[in-house]
């Protein structure tokens, strides 16, 4: 089930997902030697879902800024340890896209995002955050485009996460090292287009269908 509402530059989305036999990543003990933990995916009963998101994208000038906020709740239980462990803590993500048009085709960017912690099937998610920004310049009316590009400045997006099974908590905390700078240089041909040459439908034909 799905709601989603659209007003210029405001949108909404409400959306409700029911899953049998739902499929998620899972741990299982080996047969032949129960000590050791096998990393699979695995059928569970039933795997519920409600999400709900806001995305905002107006503009102020030669200020463009886009700001996404979605949550997500789930409901959804596994056996950890010898008992029935709720999987129910609910997480929000944010981002925050700002675009600046400057003079002489110059765009700034600046973005954040944040990720809370939460479930999501028999995993506990750690939380995040990161910050990117870059530079671009055009030229030739847009043909060419020149950028700089810094993504994860402070290197914060961790990969950490818990993960429940029947016997085992398998904990990992990680540092992916996300930090990444990068140039690119890009030129896009007939970037103007092509006019429709084609001859149109006309009213007696129309009419005759």
């Amino acid at each position: 089930m799905q709601f989603t509402a659209l007003y210029k530059w405001v949108q909404f989305g409400l959306n409700y997902q029911y899953r049998r036999n739902a499929i998620a990543f899972m741990t299982k003990e080996y047969e032949d030697n129960p000590d050791v933990v096998i990393f699979t995916t695995g059928n569970f009963k039933r795997m519920q879902y409600l999400t709900a998101s806001a995305h905002l994208s107006p503009t102020v000038g030669i200020w463009k800024p886009e700001l996404g906020i979605y949550f997500a709740q789930p409901f959804f239980k596994v056996t950890n340890q010898g008992s029935s462990k709720n999987m129910n803590r609910g997480s929000i993500y944010l981002f925050l896209q700002n675009s600046l048009q400057l003079p002489d085709e110059w765009t700034l960017s600046l973005d954040a995002d944040y990720q809370s912690e939460g479930n999501f099937g028999a995993m506990l998610q750690r939380s995040y955050w990161g910050i990117d920004a870059g530079i671009r310049k055009t030229f030739f009316n847009k043909r060419l485009t020149l950028g700089l590009q810094a993504n994860d400045l402070w290197n914060s997006r961790y990969g950490s996460f818990m993960l429940f099974g029947p016997r085992l908590t398998y904990t990992k905390k990680a540092n992916p090292d996300s930090r990444s700078f990068s140039l690119n240089l890009s030129y896009r041909f007939n970037a103007a287009g092509k006019a429709y040459k084609g001859k149109h439908v006309s009213e007696q034909d129309l009419k005759r269908l």
